[in-house]
């Protein structure tokens, strides 16, 4: 996943890829992340870990966390 603004890249929404990523809804200056991610011996198909994280442009021109990533 990779967030621009207009046709400049912003940046991506995790230090590494990762699965089971969705932009959800959110108001004109922030973009809001849910992240899911597998608990124990979970199947693949069902992740019950679950998430959000805000995500603004920050003072510099990048992709700025407003909350810490969760997950493992």
């Amino acid at each position: 996943m990779l967030f621009f603004d207009r046709n400049t890249a912003l940046g991506t929404p995790t230090p590494e890829p990762r699965p089971y990523l969705t932009v959800l809804p959110s108001g004109p200056d922030a973009a809001l992340v849910q992240y899911q991610w597998l608990v124990g011996n979970e199947a693949s198909c069902c992740p019950s870990g679950l998430g959000t994280v805000r995500f603004r442009i920050g003072g510099n021109g990048a992709l700025e966390a407003l909350d810490p990533i969760p997950g493992p």
